[in-house]
């Protein structure tokens, strides 16, 4: 019987009791039938337990006609013809502006994005990302939510890589409200909460970290309606191990609360100009804040809608593009993610106006049902596809697949 669900057709009962064991993967081999990412999520949404599902689709649980997939699906090809080439798939990330500059050679465009909690979807958690991205060398973000240390981590990354973080607070400033706080006070404690982000930072960058992705579109974690109807929490076993076990966003209660603890564009630039690595901000969408991005230093920009697991209704990743990219120019790296379900989408992407492309739940379902087997052939479906689409329009490397037509 599928476990697949409707947020308005779940259960108490049916939830956080299957979470209790740790999962195992489904497949040692991957099914003759599994050609398609699609098929993939078809899989997952059928095998899954349904307090998985609900952490992990989240507002996309039931299909959206407004969600980043469904603006991709919108986005049509016009190839041209007779233009046979060899593909070339490498691409070249370059800001000799920012404030520590990116030159940045990858032997193509496709990113596994940060997504937390690994553990949840398989015993080895990160570990099996990992392994896959090392195999099919492709870049990868560690989420500052994972279950297994940086330190585990960063050392046996052979690819291209990045930390994604949030911004912490640290443990004194939680004693007392910021609204009990005299300006003298407050000061301070900006001035502690950046000089200890700067700390965190840098004991990463020691530890090989090559570039650094913040987080700046969650203050809250929004309202995850669909995790709390079925009673969906994170077991015991998925602990975030890279997070200071004060961290602010564990401890603060109020929505008030948890925006004392957030950072501001000043608190931003400060730590850009200051990182011993080039800076990415994950989650802009407005063009204003790509430029303001642009001109205090950071080296990129991911746009990303968090997977709209934040704010159900923010604009689509594929919708906002070619708006970002106008508005930074050239130069400033963006990193798209959102949406992808096939390589033609990798390459949509591409054409509005990235520079790379994420996926997060993608790589997820083959984690969750096959391990690092399931990742691994994940990447390789998509590449591939990315490949026959490029080949089928008719562009021969990324830059021409920029220059590609979409209607």
């Amino acid at each position: 019987m599928p476990n697949s669900i409707s947020p308005n057709t779940i259960h108490p009962n049916q939830t956080e009791s299957c979470l209790v064991e740790r999962w195992q993967p489904l497949w040692s081999q991957i099914p003759s039938h599994i050609v398609t990412l699609s098929d993939y999520e078809q899989a997952a949404r059928e095998h899954l337990p349904v307090a998985m599902q609900a952490l992990l689709f989240e507002n996309t649980l039931a299909p959206s006609a407004y969600s980043n997939a469904a603006a991709l699906d919108k986005k049509r090809w016009l190839p041209q013809m007779l233009r046979p080439s060899p593909i070339d798939l490498s691409c070249h990330l370059y800001n000799p502006h920012s404030a520590v500059p990116l030159d940045m050679t990858l032997p193509h465009p496709l990113w596994l994005s940060p997504v937390a909690h690994q553990g949840l979807y398989h015993p080895q958690a990160e570990r099996a990302m990992l392994e896959a991205a090392n195999l099919l060398n492709t870049p990868c973000i560690f989420s500052c939510q994972g279950n297994t240390l940086f330190s585990a981590l960063l050392p046996k990354t052979t690819v291209a890589h990045a930390v994604q973080w949030y911004w912490q607070a640290p443990p004194q400033s939680l004693a007392q409200p910021s609204s009990q706080l005299n300006a003298e006070q407050t000061n301070n404690t900006q001035q502690g909460r950046r000089d200890y982000n700067l700390q965190l930072v840098e004991k990463l960058a020691t530890q090989g970290m090559q570039l650094l992705v913040i987080t700046v579109d969650a203050p809250h974690s929004g309202i995850r309606a669909v995790s709390r109807r079925v009673q969906a929490t994170l077991p015991s076993y998925c602990q975030a191990v890279n997070l200071p076990q004060s961290s602010a966003r564990g401890t603060a209660q109020s929505v008030n609360d948890l925006l004392a603890q957030a950072p501001d564009w000043a608190d931003i630039e400060w730590l850009v100009k200051r990182s011993p690595v080039p800076v990415l901000l994950k989650g802009i969408l407005h063009p204003n804040d790509a430029k303001r991005a642009r001109d205090i230093g950071c080296a990129g920009i991911v746009a990303s809608n968090h997977g709209q697991r934040v704010l159900a209704d923010a604009i689509a990743v594929a919708d906002i593009l070619p708006e970002l990219r106008h508005s930074v120019g050239e130069d400033m790296v963006i990193i798209a993610d959102g949406g992808v379900r096939s390589g033609s989408d990798v390459a949509k992407l591409i054409a509005l106006g990235a520079d790379g492309v994420g996926i997060g739940r993608g790589y997820i379902y083959g984690l969750a049902l096959a391990g690092a087997l399931g990742v691994a052939h994940v990447n390789k479906i998509l590449l591939e596809e990315l490949q026959v689409t490029m080949a089928t329009l008719g562009v021969a490397n990324v830059p021409e697949l920029r220059e590609a037509v979409l209607r």
